[in-house]
């Protein structure tokens, strides 16, 4: 006869643990000190991309850019959005 409950309790725990966050790790990741930096002091997600480029020679996507600074807790809640408006920076 099968235990029923004890099964039950197998099958609830794998669905929890395929339920967790897993963090991927950015590519972004080893230069987050100076993007937040670089943003804080008034640069656009362009310009962020621009220097990823041809400074770090990493090529992103502005896109891609936008959507790491948009988690990114230190600048949760800073206004970081420029003045006449950024298309692509909705913090």
């Amino acid at each position: 006869m099968i235990d029923a409950r004890a099964e039950l309790d197998k099958v609830r725990g794998k669905r929890e643990l395929s339920r967790r966050f897993r963090y991927h790790r950015s590519k972004l990741d080893p230069f987050r000190c100076e993007l937040v930096a670089l943003r804080r002091i008034g640069a656009t997600i362009a310009e962020l991309a621009h220097w990823l480029q041809y400074v770090k020679f990493r090529k992103v996507a502005p896109s891609t850019v936008a959507r790491y600074m948009a988690r990114l807790p230190e600048l949760q809640g800073a206004g970081q959005g420029v003045a006449g408006g950024e298309s692509g920076s909705q913090l």
